[in-house]
């Protein structure tokens, strides 16, 4: 953009009226479509932040529901939508006012207590159902989330249930 603006100070000078006001105009559209294209390059490079993020989280929560079962990491997520872990934490934080890794942490817990409420199977089992390596991880991942273990969890609930 600097020659353009350096034509136009070289045209300037030239006193052939005729000449120098068509150049002149000539030269003032090259500037104006030059500037024109840099507003439309900058404005590319900007994504609507609310609509994005929306966008981002929502993307995020429909991966957490049907992987959450074999995929804990939010790098992996950030990786399956295509943004960085920064941004999706950022529309995590705007949609529910907590992080990435809480709102995954939060959906595991809920299908945890699904499967301890509403099935028979053992914690074993329902730790491997969870992606879990094995069962003392998802003990020790449960307790952290509710405060008692997935046994004293079911034991709790099934008082509950018979009234006993």
């Amino acid at each position: 953009m600097n020659d353009a603006f350096g034509r136009l100070e070289t045209e300037a000078a030239i006193t052939d009226n005729f000449a120098h006001n068509v150049l002149n105009d000539f030269l003032l559209y090259e500037l104006l479509i030059r500037v024109c294209r840099e507003i439309i390059k900058a404005n590319a490079a900007q994504k609507p932040v609310g609509s994005s993020r929306d966008s981002v989280f929502s993307q995020f929560q429909r991966l957490v529901s049907q992987h959450h079962k074999d995929t804990h990491a939010v790098s992996d997520y950030a990786d399956m939508i295509g943004v960085s872990t920064r941004a999706l934490f950022a529309a995590t934080e705007e949609k529910v006012h907590c992080s990435a890794l809480k709102y995954l942490h939060k959906q595991i817990s809920i299908e945890a207590t699904r499967e301890l409420l509403y099935t028979s199977c053992s914690i074993k089992e329902i730790a491997f159902k969870l992606g879990f390596a094995d069962e003392p991880h998802f003990i020790k991942f449960f307790k952290r989330q509710t405060g008692e273990t997935p046994l004293q969890f079911r034991k709790r609930h099934k008082t509950r249930n018979t009234g006993r």
